[in-house]
């Protein structure tokens, strides 16, 4: 999956989220302006790349969109991306007084950090690589960035991975009083700060969830936590699985023939490279996990 960062800015519009968020509601889509600066009088030096990526944008190979103004951050879901404006396309009234050089079209939104500038520096934007700058470190401070920039992930986090496909992150993106609290006490006395947000995004979602369960009701003897089990079984799941793409990566990295040793799976035949863009079972892991390569 692409991924791309664009800087927004909230003097546009002090709401600018919360606008194209309400049409996303009501739509089911809504578009995001890329904005020309004013200050930049020459064309964007990596515009022909980036064409590129748009054109391989579809609803089944879609590209992450991460907005921010530093102080928040967001990703969006990105379905297309238009030069021009149509009768289709949905946005946020202001822009009818910019001058809009991209429409990149999403169908979700996820709020990743909020209101944190120290978070966002130190655990989402330090995960990128700037791709047309030598491929170093994202950095805040004296960079020539022009936006939108193509980034990777030295972690890749796929912030839309979901089991149910017709979910969307964007009907529960701000979170309820109760939620933030609840997050707030598992950083502050489980799980260091560093720690929590190098859990899966879902996870992080369903530890909040099986704590606001389990305190809602565990004086209740009728209750079995069932539900409170299976949130926890998925963390655990996601973690493992976060883990051994690490592990193999790293065994790779120190011996390389490990990334062709073969298995199969249903009768289809992989290798260990394929970990990195197929989920396997955990069988699959148990059986790799006792070859003596």
């Amino acid at each position: 999956m692409k991924n791309i960062i664009i800087l927004y800015n909230p003097y546009y519009q002090e709401n600018v989220m919360e606008q194209h968020l309400e049409i996303l509601k009501d739509k089911g889509s809504v578009a995001f302006g890329k904005v020309k600066s004013a200050l930049r009088d020459y064309e964007h030096p990596n515009e022909d790349a980036l064409n590129e990526i748009y054109q391989d944008i579809s609803k089944d190979n879609p590209m992450q969109l991460f907005l921010t103004d530093y102080n928040s951050i967001y990703v969006a879901n990105v379905l297309a991306v238009k030069t021009d404006k149509t009768k289709l396309i949905k946005a946020p009234k202001y822009y009818d007084a910019l001058d809009v050089e991209k429409w990149y079209i999403i169908d979700d939104l996820r709020l990743i950090v909020d209101n944190d500038f120290q978070l966002i520096r130190d655990s989402v934007l330090a995960n990128f690589n700037a791709t047309n700058f030598n491929n170093r470190t994202y950095a805040i401070y004296g960079n020539k960035y022009v936006y939108p920039m193509q980034v990777t992930m030295k972690e890749e986090i796929n912030y839309f991975d979901k089991e149910d496909e017709d979910f969307k992150y964007f009907t529960n993106i701000f979170k309820s009083k109760q939620e933030i609290e609840v997050k707030n006490s598992l950083i502050n006395y489980c799980f260091p700060t560093k720690i929590f947000y190098s859990f899966a995004p879902n996870s992080q979602d369903n530890l909040i969830s099986a704590e606001i369960e389990y305190t809602q009701n565990k004086h209740n003897p009728l209750y079995d936590f069932s539900a409170v089990v299976m949130k926890y079984s998925k963390i655990i799941e996601l973690e493992l699985y976060g883990f051994f793409k690490y592990l193999f990566k790293y065994l790779i990295s120190k011996t390389s023939s490990i990334a062709n040793i073969n298995y199969s799976v249903q009768g289809q035949d992989y290798i260990v490279d394929d970990l990195f863009t197929y989920k396997a079972n955990y069988g699959t892991y148990n059986y790799l996990l006792r070859n003596e390569k």
